[in-house]
Parts: structure tokens; sequence; C-alpha cells
């Protein structure tokens, strides 16, 4: 993200990319309070610095939020991807942010249990 900044020409890019770094840890809002410091100095080079910072922020944010991490996740826990993304936008919107860090964690249980009992329990037909 730093180097995107520094093409855009925004101030103090690299310290805004260890910034978006240290706040991609926090599920869901770590994105918009990466974004925040860094769009609000692009607006003061100019408003279009700040605006195509915006998109800039707005199209990687997506892109890692919808391919990158729940692919990533998935394959180290074994999980498929879609079961990542869609386990994360479900226990976020029931649990919140706790349901969201804990999301994962709780699909590579469920994916252990169920194969720890599906290899033991067998039903005859």
């Amino acid at each position: 993200m730093g180097s995107a900044l520094w093409l855009l020409g925004v101030p103090y890019a690299a310290l805004l990319g260890a910034w978006v770094t240290a706040t991609a840890i926090i599920p869901n809002l770590g994105a918009i309070l990466g974004a925040i410091p860094a769009v609000i100095l692009a607006f003061f080079v100019s408003s279009r610095t700040g605006f195509l910072t915006l998109v800039v922020y707005g199209a990687i944010q997506q892109f890692e939020s919808t391919v990158l991490t729940p692919r990533i996740q998935g394959q180290a826990v074994r999980v498929h991807p879609v079961l990542i993304l869609l386990g994360v936008l479900g226990s976020a919107e029931i649990f919140g942010l706790a349901g969201a860090v804990f999301a994962v964690p709780t699909l590579a249980v469920l994916r252990v249990l169920v194969e720890f009992l599906l290899v033991r329990v067998r039903v005859s037909p």
C-alpha cells in the first residue's frame, strides 16, 4: 500500500503503509482505520490525489478481503475459502468484532471435529 501511495504522491507514504499493516490485523474495521489518515493527507495535496487514494484503497482492500484473505486462511486451516468468507461475515454480523476475530479458529475446530467424528461414527444401512 505504501508504494501505491508513493506513486500517487501522498506524503509520508512509507509511514502510512506501515499504519495500514498495523491496522490490518483488525478484521473489517482495520481497512477503514488504515485508510483515514492517508486519504486526509492526500486531500491536502489535491482533491484529485485524494479521490485517487480513496479509489486505490477501496480497490486494494476489496481484493484483499474478498479474494486473498479467505484463500490464505482457507489453505491454512484446510477449509474452503467461501466458507471462510461466509463464516467471517456471518459471525461478525451476529457477534460483532469478537465474532469476526474468532470465526476462522472456530471453523478450524469444527473441521477437525467433523473429521474426527466421520472416522469414528459409522452408520449402518
